[in-house]
């Protein structure tokens, strides 16, 4: 079942010239002014809500500016061989959500472990634990 013919709409439709009016620029407006109130109400429950108050664990904290900055290219590598296999656009996207998350935080763990990697992705270095004497009573 085809829920939108997209090629179908947009060949019906081909010759219909655009016209930039008050009309369309009041509603392509309004649906910025949605997305941002919305996102601004999600940011205001993960504010409120008591079990996102919990500061993350040290190895996650330094896990989340590499993750974003390689997942992207991660997700495009494996899109560009999987996009092309005649499995299905179900199929597609599981094998692509799911090998990206996989294989993006693999790649993660392992340049964190390495002082090059991790300075270049932008985490911290990891303090040494100083024994501090005790003090003799």
């Amino acid at each position: 079942m085809i829920l939108f013919d997209f090629g179908g709409w947009a060949a019906a439709h081909e010759d219909v010239p655009y016209v930039y009016d008050a009309t369309y620029v009041l509603v392509l407006s309004l649906y910025g002014i949605t997305g941002w109130a919305w996102t601004l109400a999600a940011l205001n429950l993960g504010i409120r809500a008591r079990f996102m108050q919990r500061p993350l664990p040290f190895l996650a904290n330094q896990a989340v500016l590499p993750i974003y900055v390689l997942h992207l290219p991660i997700v495009l590598g494996i899109s560009f061989v999987v996009v092309g296999w005649p499995i299905g656009l179900v199929p597609n996207a599981v094998l692509i959500v799911g090998l990206g998350v996989g294989i993006t935080v693999v790649v993660t763990m392992a340049a964190l472990r390495m002082p090059i990697p991790r300075s270049l992705l932008g985490a911290r270095h990891r303090r040494r634990r100083t024994a501090v004497p005790a003090v003799a009573a």
